[in-house]
């Protein structure tokens, strides 16, 4: 009992320290971020070997962060046992630890939480932190993202009356978005009564769940809130009518500007659009007033730049992001190339905040996909595929394209060194599609590749593709 105390204790001068130092202003911010720069810098040469090698001619307490070298995942990858700090993890001992889906909600080595990509960027990359890393997460919500100015009064409220928190995630396993509600920390459920919903579920499932459960507020996919938002257009779900629902928020996919005005249509309140990764979940904090996301600088370094590592000014759209997280000491990830399409806002964001402001978030552009069941057509989540290839540690490189309303090809491409276990994916595909329930309608073929190149013209690899225009009668229906 005393435990659950203190860490509510913990958890509530977590928020307030977050609190407090937004407040702060631009030159005192920057000047924080530069002295944890240092100190993640001076860790890394002491207990990483591989930085101590990369960093050997680099002074940790002058070097200026555009002189140190760029990373990727193909090369943490490729020297994972070296990149992490403790020198007991190994990544054969991670991988199996994640390969049991019974490990989920353990601690690897009794301290750390493990989660992996989808490599919808390249090979999938592991990713090693600790609980307070997933503390800070939570904090960051109830600190800098809550849409009420009295945030205490509210803080305090909630203590006692839990607010109603509905969160959409593909299935129970070891990628970022389930792992950050696994691992969520007791204190927050004295503050949030949570409902997690799965995309493996029927819509009208889902519709009747929330429904039911009247969410304050509802965090999921843009693919998803675009479909909740016709269900609610439609008399269906019912969450404006109660007047409970206070602010959605978008994750992992762009949102444009006409799947916005949808789904604030539609609900009556505000999508807050998040965006962060696995490698460091506390990269921003959605407006929860205006469009677009506030860079928690005190945490995480964000930089955009060109196809050749050029910073772009504000207010030009870069190529990439690099990314340096500035609390995981486990496994640093410092100046991290992720391929996103951001456009930083040259003035303060509209609410006034000190935090510098991402204007747009494009992402990676993702083909929308139907398919057809009987006699009509239905959108259909790539998210189930994904799911299947979260847990193929032996791809490297993958690709679904869509080439009928029910045929897939999976083209897949083996880690070097490896070999791919063909049957056994598919195998786990067809799995996947019995379990919802889509299996008579799909039929997936895989084609084994020595490698996948990326798009000649973009330069980046889509992973998921459709060769089809929106079937008949339905193109105009989409934002």
């Amino acid at each position: 009992m005393l435990t659950r105390a203190w860490e509510t204790v913990q958890f509530i001068y977590t928020v307030a320290r977050l609190a407090n130092r937004r407040r702060r202003q631009p030159e005192q911010l920057f000047a924080y971020q530069r002295g944890q720069l240092r100190k993640l810098l001076r860790f890394a040469l002491e207990n990483s070997p591989f930085y101590r090698r990369r960093f050997r001619h680099i002074d940790p307490d002058s070097c200026p962060l555009e002189r140190l070298p760029i990373t990727n995942k193909q090369e943490i990858m490729e020297h994972f046992d070296e990149v992490v700090t403790d020198r007991r993890i190994r990544l054969a001992d991670v991988e199996a630890f994640a390969s049991d889906p019974a490990n989920l909600g353990r601690l690897f080595l009794d301290r750390y939480v493990i989660c992996h990509t989808s490599g919808s960027q390249g090979r999938p990359i592991f990713i090693v932190q600790e609980q307070k890393d997933i503390q800070l997460a939570f904090a960051l919500q109830l600190a800098r993202g809550h849409p009420l100015e009295k945030r205490w009064k509210t803080l305090f409220r909630r203590f006692g009356r839990p607010a109603r928190w509905a969160s959409f995630y593909v299935k129970p396993g070891f990628y970022p978005s389930s792992v950050v509600f696994t691992y969520m920390p007791r204190a927050v459920h004295r503050f949030a009564q949570t409902l997690r919903l799965s995309l493996q579920d029927s819509l009208e499932k889902n519709v009747q769940q929330l429904n039911e459960f009247q969410p304050n507020f509802l965090t999921g996919y843009a693919s998803v809130l675009e479909a909740l938002a016709r269900e609610q257009l439609a008399g269906r779900l019912r969450l404006r009518e109660s007047g409970q629902l206070q602010m959605l928020t978008n994750m992992s996919e762009p949102l444009t500007p006409q799947a916005r005005e949808l789904i604030e249509g539609a609900f009556g309140v505000h999508v807050s659009d998040h965006y962060a990764m696995g490698e460091c979940m506390t990269l921003t904090v959605g407006c929860p007033y205006h469009q677009g996301a506030h860079v928690n600088v005190d945490l995480a370094i964000l930089e955009v730049v060109d196809d050749r590592y050029r910073p772009v000014p504000p207010g030009t759209k870069g190529s990439r992001v690099l990314v340096t997280c500035l609390h995981n000491y486990v496994m640093p990830f410092i100046r991290y190339e992720i391929g996103d399409v951001i456009t930083m806002n040259p003035q303060r964001c509209p609410c006034g905040s000190n935090l510098p402001h991402v204007a747009a978030i494009e992402g990676r552009t993702k083909d929308r996909f139907w398919i057809r069941r009987n006699d009509h057509y239905e959108e259909f989540s790539p998210f189930i595929f994904l799911e299947v290839m979260y847990r193929c540690f032996d791809v490297a490189e993958f690709q679904f394209i869509q080439t009928d309303w029910t045929r897939f090809d999976l083209r897949i491409a083996p880690v070097p060194g490896r070999q791919l276990n063909v049957a056994e994916i598919q195998r786990r595909l067809q799995a996947a599609l019995c379990e919802a329930q889509l299996h008579p309608l799909i039929q997936v073929n895989i084609i084994p590749v020595d490698e996948i190149r990326p798009d000649p013209v973009s330069g980046k690899m889509k992973r998921m593709q459709t060769l089809l225009a929106p079937p008949p009668g339905v193109a105009s229906a989409s934002p």
